[in-house]
């Protein structure tokens, strides 16, 4: 290390050291540096370049030669299968919580907490007096409704027989007088509308006097005078009353009709001068009378309403059964469709009671409890005699004769786990432990998530005849993957070639089954080994299953240790044929044997 310029130096001299000042020298004055020419820059890289070169070559000579050490393994026998292993908490098979029906009086509890019930055991009875009030005003309510739907199907039973009566007809064949209405009136029932009259017969009433009582009857002949018409016709007598007329003379008199065929000519108040014929002559009447219509009958109006239809006139001849007028029906139609409407709104409110009456009888079953079940009874919440609230928890009862335990398995074993399998559990205890087997009956597909790790719910059905009560903790476990034992060689050991898949045994001498892959562009063979064709089944991490050509025992090539002889780190590899990601990807999907391994697959297997 330099000393400034004025520090002293120590010079030695025998036994003596001297110091000695040094003369402090002057600064240096700064010179400007001189530029480059051309021709020393190409001489300055040309002498880069040859320094570069001595250390790549010095570099080769003292760190380029490399020792590669074989790394070998052995095959061994054994089965591909993993263990997963973790707890879970149980949870009874079958479970049947009661909550109380309604705000209501607690009449007897038949059970107490730890006690055994069996399927339709009685449980409990609650006070269902309002459930039966509630149930006769629903029938009551409905007894109005079904009486007010009869009065309203009565009056649309009125109301048809009206509508039907708006439409008229001719009661009698006859002729048609007195037409007093036209198309487009507004009539009222029982507004005559016509007449229908029979005047094929006329009639004409008399009377005589009664010293002739005993000589005339009924069905006796007559001589009927028409002066008008100048001619006479027979008549009969159809109708005699004992009535008492007296005459101006002071002569009582009964009524005589007598009828005759009407030529034609005949017509209503024509006089006429009827006399009858007996055997002691003609008796003549104490007083005449005038032609009438054999019958008139009015035409009445069967409603009210617009007159649509009108098919006569006035002497028009009709025949019975006629139809002669018609009333429009719309007023009656709309009184008929407001009476359905509430036929229809009642029955609606009949279905609706009737649903109400149906869930309270329903709920009777929640008033007086029966177990569903078969099991024990876990709490019992009531008292007799006191007021129970609704929807709090009366009673609970579990079975316990099957358990079940829900295990989380892990995303990567998941696939490995399905319905049916056996899972073996333990239940740790002071003295000793309890085993139990369980078989998978559900495998969820959802899968949740917790600090990156995913993991999907397995339940795990456990018949324990009541030997486990719920929320009891059992460490489970579950055996995964290939069972069967076959040789099994290291992963590394197999060599994926164009030729085939090959496995390099170490031996002294070739093996019978050895293969000649001296003209294998990619067959990198170490001394000593010799390479035998295999045929490979399912595999793990670590192994795979050999089916065909090798042995338990053999020392098996697996790749290369390369040794830095100058000090540096030492480096491994596979062999120059080294399995690929792809080639393993492959065997791991079943390569000949089937599916691959779980997370937990790993190590050494037994055997």
């Amino acid at each position: 290390m330099k000393q400034p310029s004025n520090t002293e130096v120590e010079v030695i001299d025998g036994d003596k050291a001297t110091s000695v000042s040094k003369p402090e020298k002057k600064p240096k004055k700064y010179k400007k540096p001189k530029k480059l020419k051309p021709k020393h820059i190409i001489t300055l890289v040309i002498v880069l370049a040859l320094v570069a070169a001595a250390v790549i070559l010095l570099y080769k000579l003292f760190f380029g030669a490399e020792d590669q050490e074989v790394q070998t393994d052995l095959t061994t026998y054994g089965a591909l299968n993993a263990t997963i292993t973790g707890t879970g908490t149980t949870t009874p098979g079958d479970s049947e919580t009661y909550n109380l029906a309604a705000d209501a009086e607690i009449l007897e509890v038949d059970v107490a907490q730890g006690d055994t019930v069996t399927a339709g055991q009685l449980l409990y009875i609650q006070d269902s007096s309002d459930l039966d009030a509630d149930i006769e005003e629903y029938e009551e309510s409905i007894t109005d409704y079904e009486d007010n739907i009869s009065d309203y199907q009565d009056e649309i039973s009125d109301l048809n027989e009206q509508i039907a009566d708006l439409t008229t007809t001719a009661s009698t064949s006859g002729t048609i007088t007195d037409v007093s209405v036209d198309v487009g009136d507004t009539v009222k029932e029982n507004d005559v509308l016509a007449t229908i009259v029979d005047n094929s017969k006329m009639k004409v009433e008399q009377y005589f006097s009664y010293a002739y009582e005993d000589d005339i009857y009924i069905g006796q002949t007559a001589t009927v005078s028409v002066p008008s018409l100048m001619t006479t016709l027979t008549g009969t007598v159809t109708d005699i009353e004992y009535v008492n007329r007296l005459t101006t003379e002071g002569t009582q008199c009964f009524s005589v009709t007598i009828t005759v065929e009407n030529p034609g000519a005949l017509t209503e108040d024509m006089s006429v001068g009827a006399y009858l014929n007996t055997s002691g002559g003609y008796i003549y009447p104490s007083v005449e009378g005038t032609l009438e219509y054999n019958s008139s009958k009015e035409v009445l109006a069967g409603g009210d309403g617009e007159l649509t239809v009108c098919n006569v006139i006035d002497y028009q001849t009709v025949t019975a059964g006629q139809t002669l007028f018609k009333i429009s029906p719309d007023t009656y139609q709309d009184e008929i469709d407001s009476y359905e409407k509430q036929i229809t709104r009642a029955e609606e409110s009949i279905a609706t009671l009737e649903e109400k009456i149906t869930t309270a009888q329903e709920k009777y079953s929640n008033y007086e409890v029966y177990s569903d079940i078969a099991g024990r009874v876990i709490q019992v919440n009531i008292t007799a005699g006191e007021d129970g609230e609704e929807g709090n928890t009366a009673i609970v009862v579990y079975n316990m004769d099957t358990m079940y335990v829900e295990i989380d398995i892990d995303e990567l074993d998941i696939s490995y786990i399905s319905t049916g399998m056996e899972v073996d559990f333990v239940k740790e205890g002071a003295e000793s432990n309890t085993e139990y087997t369980g078989t998978v009956t559900e495998v969820s597909l959802e899968a949740s998530t917790t600090n990156g790790v995913s993991t999907y719910p397995v339940t795990v059905e456990i018949d324990s005849e009541g030997d486990l009560s719920p929320g009891v903790s059992l460490t489970y476990s579950v055996s995964t993957g290939d069972t069967d034992e076959t040789v099994l060689c290291p992963v590394a050991a197999v060599q994926y070639l164009d030729e085939g898949t090959y496995v390099y045994v170490q031996a002294d001498t070739a093996p019978d089954n050895a293969v000649d892959l001296s003209s294998a562009e990619d067959a990198d063979i170490p001394d000593g080994f010799y390479a035998v064709e295999v045929e490979t089944g399912t595999t793990n991490a670590t192994y795979i299953r050999i089916l065909s050509g090798l042995e338990e025992g053999m020392t098996v090539f697996t790749g290369y240790v390369t040794t830095d002889p100058g000090g540096g780190e030492t480096t491994s590899s596979g062999a120059t044929t080294s399995t690929s990601t792809d080639s393993m990807q492959g065997n791991w999907g079943g390569g000949q044997g089937g599916g691959g391994m779980p997370s937990g697959g790993g190590g050494m297997p037994g055997g």
